[in-house]
């Protein structure tokens, strides 16, 4: 539960952050609103029965950009208070079970476009039960999409992997080929970082990912699915909120 409200904390923070930009740009527009009024009073124009003020198309484009980032600003607002309730109600919960046993999260950590969380094996598991895990916490085992995600992971569990032990990620041989897919997204995988000798053929049952860290240096490599192990560490991933409104 600690991690559930780990990322309910950093949720809070970003709305946080987005109601303050809408309340500048809201503000901002207010004043260029203002701003307008006032150039369009000083400039009525007189026409020859009575005198008409004539609005310019600017001033009605800023009265409806106000409201919409009005809107916007009420249901962030609204979004932030479900996610405090929540938070509240999670954080009681936590308190009344401090006395069973935590989850073993060895570390968390967040690159520009995903939340990350690294766990320590407890009890033998495999690819898919591993996965299960992951998706119980409402995240996914990690898609690597490229070369600057690969180099943040690698940064960030090199202090906590023993070498050899594999962290086993996302990615799925397809069917007697050397095609690999992402079991959350469905996609195919582009991004390799291969071991030497990776990855082993198709029919030698290595048809799940995994990374290797040797003296730092982590790589990918192919293991057996099915194949239990108790020297492990598994990586659950969860998309930043709200990254699309931050890129719109």
């Amino acid at each position: 539960m600690s991690e559930t409200i780990e990322i309910l904390t950093y949720q809070l923070a970003q709305f946080n952050l987005t109601i303050i930009e809408l309340e500048e740009r809201v503000s901002s527009y207010k004043n260029t609103e203002l701003e307008a009024g006032n150039e369009l009073e000083n400039n009525k124009v007189e026409s020859a029965d009575n005198e008409t003020e004539t609005e310019p198309v600017t001033r009605l484009t800023l009265v409806a950009t106000v409201e919409v980032l009005s809107n916007q600003l009420e249901t962030v607002n609204a979004t932030l208070s479900a996610l405090e309730n929540k938070l509240a109600l999670l954080e009681t919960q936590e308190n009344k079970t401090s006395s069973e046993p935590a989850q073993d999260l060895a570390s968390y950590f967040t690159s520009l476009t995903s939340s990350y969380f690294l766990f320590k094996g407890s009890e033998n598991t495999d690819s898919y039960k591993a996965q299960a895990v992951c998706e119980s916490k409402q995240l996914y085992l990690t898609e690597i999409g490229d070369q600057a995600e690969f180099n943040v992971i690698e940064m960030e569990i090199a202090p906590f992997v023993v070498d050899d032990w594999p962290v086993i990620i996302a990615g799925k041989r397809r069917s007697g080929r050397n095609e690999w897919v992402w079991q959350n997204s469905g996609s195919n995988v582009t991004y390799f970082s291969w071991a030497a000798g990776e990855p082993f053929q198709p029919n030698q049952d290595n048809d799940c990912l995994a990374i290797t860290t040797v003296g730092g240096v982590a790589s990918m490599v192919s293991i057996p699915c099915y194949v239990e192990r108790g020297r492990f560490f598994f990586l659950c991933e969860k998309e930043l909120p709200l990254a699309s409104f931050r890129n719109a």
